[in-house]
């Protein structure tokens, strides 16, 4: 049989002078998402059938290349349609694939989550002039933030990068889903037909108007209906202006904080005098239109404040106690890099009880005996968890259990009562969160009970038995302690909710417990306040320069910024 020397119809070949070109284009996108945080990643071409037809997709549904069950599994003669021929298929964008891959991985990645993909994806289609069955996306995400900083640090992102392709004079154009609903609300249509009518709305651009509102006449929705929501769209100018004028006139029908967050969005203004106000108070340059770059400012100020201290304090446990977690942080960082064969440099931090060049070349040549004898165990732990089960998320896990084990030993050696509790609340705020997450992970009870850590004041039974009746379990358990107000955020998010409050009431509950400090003149507990205070202030630092660089409401900031006295 002859060689076909075309390719499959709707896929090309890439020559070299091109594929330069992709290559070129490619690096610059990835280099400037980067200096914004945003950590590469990646998903198998091959998707779960359920996944990719979970009604999600809209017409992309339709348009999937699936692939038949194998061997046993493919039973033609039982099937009744077409899925039961298939359990799998290549992914038509790479929402769906993210979308599993941080239920999957969501304990052992940072939260918030900047993600950037770039992949292939495929497409049944018809091909047309200019358009393939196979197709590159780039897509940047952020998880576990759910107010307007991200969707304004994505748009800066994602202008940043256009400009250095040196486009010039385009629009961003923002949508939001909660409009849509509320325009659908307002001109009668049924809650259950929203997926219906926009997915015929996604065609607006392929269509026009007049086909999207035929498409829907079509479905049986009355002319009235049909008319009132196409109508909306004609009346609303592309400014921010728009978004007041449907603020006002749908009503009840559009959240009010929905509004408001798009119109902090739209109207983002330059966070420049704030820069210059902290360099006042003795901050570097802060530049919050390179997170990268201010974050490593604020690590520097970090590392700083950490070697002044350890110059004059009468105990150097004290400062290693604050130390430990960065030790072990620089530990996953380096046995994830080994397992995936990338290096890890811009992961690590430089405030632990050992350099991140002696820590790394120990991790490289499994030579231990030169490392704390604590650490060195969880190394040879964690490392051997990832060889045997191939999974990051369980290597975290012990590696987690030793660093609260090592600083529980280090409390314990100074003999203070106070940083004994120091080491517990922090537990008992990791096991909580640990709970919510697993809860909304759907995991199981086995899985929970092993990632809980021992050491604080409420035991991993005693979670675990809460988690089990689910909300209410949590707040009965953490009702008459200080973990309250966090709980009840956390029942919240159970129910689909954003995370953030959640995040936020649980470090306030470890605030609230170094607090206490503020009225022990002398000792070990005003220094070891001092430096979490400042770890907070730097948090809320970021939160502030990028919220200011958005033209975000002062108010709105201010529900984001973690409780500190410094």
């Amino acid at each position: 049989m002859a060689l076909s020397k075309k390719p499959t119809t709707g896929m090309k070949d890439i020559l070299p002078e091109e594929m330069e070109i992709r290559d070129y284009v490619i690096g610059l996108i990835k280099d400037t998402y980067k200096t914004y945080g945003f950590q590469s990643m990646e998903t198998p071409c091959v998707e779960h059938i359920e996944n990719l037809c979970s009604k999600q997709g809209g017409d992309n549904e339709k348009l999937i290349f699936k692939i038949m069950k194998r061997g046993e599994k493919l039973k033609i003669q039982e099937a009744k349609e077409e899925n039961d021929l298939a359990d799998s298929g290549l992914r038509y964008d790479l929402t769906v694939p993210l979308a599993r891959y941080y239920a999957g991985h969501a304990n052992e990645l940072p939260s918030p989550f900047k993600a950037m993909q770039i992949g292939s994806v495929w497409r049944a289609d018809r091909p047309q002039r200019g358009r393939f069955r196979q197709f590159t996306q780039c897509d940047i995400d952020i998880l576990g933030e759910a107010g307007p900083l991200a969707e304004i640090e994505l748009i800066l992102a994602t202008t940043a990068m256009l400009g250095k392709l040196d486009f010039r004079n385009f629009t961003v154009c923002i949508n939001d889903r909660e409009i849509l609903r509320a325009m659908a609300a307002y001109s009668g249509f049924k809650e259950e037909d929203y997926d219906e009518v926009f997915i015929s709305l996604d065609k607006m651009d392929k269509i026009g108007q007049e086909g999207v509102a035929q498409e829907l006449k079509d479905l049986g929705y009355s002319a009235d209906q049909v008319d009132t929501y196409l109508g909306l769209f004609a009346q609303v100018e592309e400014d921010i202006n728009g978004v007041r004028y449907l603020k006002e006139k749908l009503g009840e029908c559009l959240p009010k904080e929905t509004a408001e967050r798009m119109e902090q969005i739209l109207d983002a203004k330059s966070g420049e005098d704030a820069g210059k106000l902290l360099q006042e108070w003795g901050y570097p340059q802060l530049d919050p239109r390179r997170p990268e770059a201010m974050d490593a400012a604020l690590s520097a100020v970090r590392e700083a404040t950490l070697a002044d201290l350890a110059e004059g304090t009468p105990d150097a446990r004290y400062i290693d106690l604050f130390k430990v977690k960065y030790d072990y942080h620089n530990v996953k960082a380096l046995l994830k890099a080994e397992a995936v064969g990338t290096a890890p440099d811009r992961m690590l931090m430089g405030m632990g009880r050992v350099s991140t060049a002696e820590l790394a070349e120990a991790v490289r040549s499994r030579e231990l005996d030169g490392l704390p004898e604590t650490l060195a165990a969880a190394v040879a732990e964690a490392r051997e968890v990832l060889d045997t089960t191939r999974d990051p998320q369980l290597s975290d896990i012990v590696l987690d259990r030793w660093c609260y084990r090592d600083m529980a030993a280090l409390a314990e050696e100074t003999g203070s009562a106070f940083l004994r509790g120091y080491v517990a609340v922090q537990v008992d705020a990791v096991n909580l969160r640990t709970a919510v997450r697993t809860l909304r992970m759907g995991k199981g009870a086995d899985f929970l009970l092993g990632a809980l850590l021992e050491g604080g004041d409420l035991a991993p039974d005693a979670v675990a038995k809460a988690a089990s009746s689910g909300a209410a379990g949590l707040r009965e358990l953490y009702g008459a302690t200080r973990f309250r107000d966090a709980a009840e955020a956390g029942a919240e998010a159970l129910k689909g909710g954003p995370l953030t409050a959640f995040e936020k009431l649980c470090d306030d509950a470890v605030g609230d417990y170094l607090a206490g400090a503020q009225s022990v003149p002398f000792g070990e507990a005003p220094l070891v306040s001092y430096l979490a205070a400042r770890e907070t202030e730097y948090t809320n630092l970021r939160i502030l320069l990028m919220g200011r660089a958005a033209g975000i409401d002062p108010a709105v900031i201010r529900t984001r910024l973690r409780a500190s006295y410094v």
